[in-house]
């Protein structure tokens, strides 16, 4: 049985509240990795439907690059976080202070995969200790695999898997800002708890929410 939108808007606020404690500590990282001060901020928490989610990013051929991890324990699923190829690129110039380094769907060098697993282990981690931290449940997150690919391509497989159960995924947009640069990089983390762990981490959510 399909679900709709299962998060209340209590919960969507506390939600974004957390998200901001990980996006914070996750800034904080970042700030020492390229010495920059970095800002991190989740503007907004929501549930979309899957149709919508491609939306994000200007549609399943858009170039996109992310980075997924795995988390098993006592909610288990998929974690991405996604940038679009542009913003991806100056996040990484940044990173490896390479100015001309550019990114190409379905190639990626040494470097490049490098500071792209880093910084989707500071960030992911980060978020995920704070979910973990807020909803009290054990949540582990794997090394991150990283990918540049069409987003169709890369969320296909995470949706897939938990379609036949729930029509929905949490989507928690980010916004990136560096010292140095004017307009800021704005990103995606979607959460997809297997739904064997989806009532948990709801029921969690709401009990904090309600306590």
């Amino acid at each position: 049985m399909k679900r709709n939108n299962d998060l209340s808007e209590a919960q969507i606020d506390v939600l974004r509240e957390v998200m901001n404690v990980g996006a914070g500590n996750a800034a904080t990282s970042m700030s020492r990795l390229i010495d920059k001060k970095v800002e991190m901020q989740i503007p907004s928490v929501n549930m979309l439907p899957f149709e919508q989610v491609m939306d994000l990013f200007g549609g399943p051929d858009a170039p996109v690059a992310g980075m997924m991890v795995t988390v098993s324990g006592e909610v288990g699923g998929q974690v991405f976080f996604i940038l679009n190829l542009d913003d991806a690129q100056t996040f990484l110039r940044k990173m490896t202070d390479q100015p001309f380094l550019r990114l190409q769907t379905g190639r990626m060098d040494e470097l490049t995969q490098s500071a792209l697993e880093e910084a989707g282990n500071m960030i992911i981690s980060a978020y995920v200790a704070a979910l973990s931290d807020f909803t009290g449940l054990s949540i582990r997150p794997s090394i991150p695999s990283v990918t540049i690919d069409m987003a169709g391509a890369m969320l296909s497989h995470g949706l897939i898997e938990v379609s036949p159960h729930t029509d929905f995924a949490i989507i928690m947009d980010t916004e990136i800002s560096t010292s140095d640069v004017t307009n800021g990089m704005n990103g995606h983390f979607l959460f997809l708890p297997n739904p064997e762990s989806f009532n948990q981490f709801i029921k969690s959510v709401g009990m904090t929410c309600n306590g």
